[in-house]
């Protein structure tokens, strides 16, 4: 089954996220099978961009 998660990314201190199609039993920074979108919280106002289109499809 395949589930939508964050997947962090950047550097200590400096997160950002990933929104990512993973298979379920994977962990969470590993290998994607496609990435959706990114967050980014560092940024006022928080940064999210994400690709409706491919959310809708996994």
């Amino acid at each position: 089954m395949v589930k939508i998660r964050l997947s962090q990314t950047g550097t200590k201190n400096r997160k950002t996220y990933r929104l990512i199609a993973i298979e379920e039993g994977k962990r969470r920074d590993g290998r994607a099978l496609e990435i959706l979108g990114f967050v980014n919280p560092l940024v006022i106002p928080t940064q999210v961009e994400i690709k409706r289109d491919r959310v809708n499809y996994w």
